[in-house]
């Protein structure tokens, strides 16, 4: 049975932007909402996220923003990892209908205590846009947004790397500005960025000329290396001082011993017998791959160890996009 639905994480939290259409503002960001349920066996989840997946769709056309739709038991509410998503989902949601304590079960997650790692994951992923827009020719407005996107990725790493992570973009804009630490210029220009990005959110403007985007990418691109070499060292306690040892470098991930033979497994249905190689990320979550090689592709470099990283590629651009298509696949 249904219980409730969950909307996350931006319109949850107050946060969802709009734009301007004619005389009145109309809703920007789009609806992720979990439907919680309760007595539903884990073997009925797959044909549950089939159906409400074509209910999105239908909800797409009637209000022309995409709409996701996911399921979520009750059961599994104690045992949710701790992770940004389910962190934000906790600490920042509204009830569209149905119990309003129902998330009263949930694992506990405190903000400040993000695990380092989800830092890692989601500057990864937000750099991985950066690198998209490096090497594809994509539509100015597109590359803006991932531009902004990037910015809020590396002020969230940092707050995570100080435990002063926030759920919101409004309250990690207040940390940021709290934060006392030895950064120079690379905070200042930070903070800006992120509170140009933020407002963005809320209410997109305009992209700029092609220049000045082309400029903007670079500065986005030199600013994630930058503060991804500080948030390693302060998560492995070694420093980064070149990307491509950083690539092959033992001890990134935080998979235990345990898991892997299932790993190896993934990479092989990911891969085939490329998976295999290299053998110190063969052991890890398939993607690593793409976390290990996106700093030295984002910094233009190219070489043997990327292309096995990411299972091929004869240049900088045939790796990139090669790794691309990994992070969407892993």
């Amino acid at each position: 049975p249904l219980v409730n639905g969950r909307q996350f994480p931006d319109h949850g939290r107050g946060e969802g932007g709009s734009v301007v259409a004619g005389d009145r503002l109309e809703p920007y960001n789009d609806y992720d909402l979990f439907v919680v349920v309760e007595g539903v066996r884990r073997l009925d989840l797959a044909a549950m996220r089939a159906d409400l997946r074509a209910l999105g769709g239908k909800l797409e056309e009637s209000i022309g923003l995409e709409v996701e739709l996911a399921p979520l038991r009750v059961e599994d509410l104690p045992r949710l990892p701790f992770t940004m998503m389910w962190c934000e989902l906790i600490h920042g949601h509204t009830v569209v209908d149905g119990d309003p304590s129902i998330m009263g079960t949930a694992a506990s997650m405190p903000p400040d205590e993000m695990p380092l790692f989800e830092g890692l994951h989601y500057l990864s992923n937000r750099s991985a846009l950066l690198l998209w827009a490096m090497v594809e020719d994509l539509p100015p407005g597109r590359v803006w947004k991932f531009i902004h996107k990037a910015w809020l990725a590396v002020g969230a790493a940092l707050l995570i790397a100080e435990g002063r992570f926030e759920v919101g973009y409004g309250r990690r804009m207040d940390a940021l500005a709290a934060l006392d630490m030895e950064a120079g210029e690379r905070l200042e220009l930070l903070r800006r960025r992120y509170q140009e990005a933020s407002a963005a959110r809320l209410r997109p403007t305009d992209p700029p000329s092609p220049a000045e985007i082309e400029q903007r990418l670079c500065e986005a691109r030199y600013a994630a290396l930058s503060w991804w070499g500080w948030f390693e060292a302060r998560r492995t306690g070694l420093p980064v001082t070149d990307w491509m040892r950083y690539a092959v470098r033992d001890g990134l991930a935080p998979e235990a011993a345990t898991a892997a033979p299932m790993m190896v497994l993934r990479h092989v249905r990911l891969m085939g017998l490329a998976g295999l190689k290299p053998l110190v990320v063969a052991a890890e979550h398939p993607r690593m791959r793409t976390i290990r090689a996106l700093p030295a592709l984002l910094d233009g470099q190219e070489g043997p160890a990327l292309a096995a990283l990411v299972g091929g590629g004869a240049d900088h651009r045939a790796m990139a996009l090669r790794c691309l298509e990994l992070w969407r696949r892993s």
